[in-house]
C-alpha cells in the first residue's frame, strides 16, 4: 500500500493548528482531572503535617502526558469526522465504523490480540494464519488497548495497526468472504477502518508521535529518580 504522505501532512498541519489553540485554552484549574488534583492536594497536606514544613508538589508526569495525548486524539477525531462525513454516512450505527482512533485501537486489540483474550476475536486464528501465509514476517503485538485506561494506549497501538494492517486486511477478507462470518460486526468495522487511506494516515501520524515524543517522555518520567547525578529532578521535567 502506498504511504499516504499527502494525507498525513494535511492531518498533521490541521491538528497542530487546532490542538495548539485548544491546549492554550486549558487553564490551571482544568489541566488535569479532579481525582488527580485532590490526591495531590491531600498527599501534600499530609506531608506538611508530618514534617511541619511547606510542601511543593507537582502532578504525575505520566498523567500530564496523557492530558496532551487526549487533546491530540480529540482534534484528530474532529478533523476526520468532517473529512469522512460522506463515507461515514454510508454506515449505520450497528456497524460501529468510527473515525475515533481510540475506538479503532480497542477493536483492533479485540480482534487481533495475540493473547486471544476476547471471545469474539480471532487472535489465535490470526496468529496461526500468519505462520502459514506469511512465515517469518514481523508481526507487532498491540498492548492491552481493550482494557487499558490511559490515553497513550492509542499511540502504543498505532505501531501494530500501521505495521500489521496489510496482513490484517487480507485476513479479514478471508474471514468475511470464505469463512461464513459475513455478519461479524467487529470484523466488518475493522475492515472498513483499516481500508481507509485517512485512517492509515492517522495511524502513521500516531506511530511517529509515539516514537519521537511519547516514548522519550515515558522514559524520562520513569527515570527521574535515577538522574540526580545529571542535576535533573522532578522540577526539571518542566524544561521538556
Amino acid at each position: 500500500m502506498h504511504l499516504p504522505t499527502k494525507s498525513i501532512s494535511i492531518i498533521y498541519l490541521k491538528w497542530t493548528r487546532s490542538a495548539s489553540t485548544s491546549l492554550q485554552s486549558i487553564g490551571d484549574h482544568d489541566y488535569t482531572c479532579n481525582a488527580a488534583r485532590k490526591l495531590n492536594r491531600l498527599l501534600a497536606g499530609e506531608i506538611s503535617i508530618t514534617t511541619g514544613e511547606a510542601t511543593h508538589s507537582l502532578m504525575c508526569q505520566h498523567h500530564l502526558r496523557n492530558i496532551h495525548v487526549k487533546q491530540m486524539l480529540i482534534e484528530t477525531t474532529k478533523y476526520l469526522r468532517v473529512e469522512l462525513q460522506e463515507s461515514l454516512a454510508k454506515f449505520n450505527k450497528e456497524q460501529r465504523v468510527s473515525p475515533d482512533f481510540n475506538a479503532l485501537a480497542r477493536a483492533f486489540d479485540k480482534e487481533f490480540s495475540l493473547c486471544a483474550n476476547y471471545p469474539k476475536g480471532h487472535g489465535a486464528l490470526f496468529h496461526q494464519w500468519m505462520k502459514v501465509r506469511h512465515p517469518g514476517e514481523l508481526l507487532l503485538h498491540v498492548e492491552r488497548a481493550a482494557s487499558g485506561g490511559r490515553h497513550d494506549i492509542v499511540s502504543m497501538a498505532s505501531l501494530a495497526i500501521f505495521w500489521n494492517r496489510n496482513y490484517c486486511i487480507e485476513f479479514l477478507h478471508e474471514i468475511l468472504i470464505f469463512s461464513g462470518k459475513s455478519d461479524n460486526i467487529l470484523a466488518w468495522s475493522l475492515w472498513a477502518s483499516l481500508s481507509s487511506l485517512e485512517m492509515v494516515a492517522v495511524s502513521r501520524l500516531w506511530s511517529i508521535l509515539h516514537i519521537s515524543l511519547i516514548m522519550p517522555l515515558q522514559w524520562i518520567s520513569s527515570k527521574i529518580h535515577e538522574l540526580s547525578e545529571y542535576d535533573w529532578g522532578y522540577a526539571s521535567i518542566g524544561r521538556v
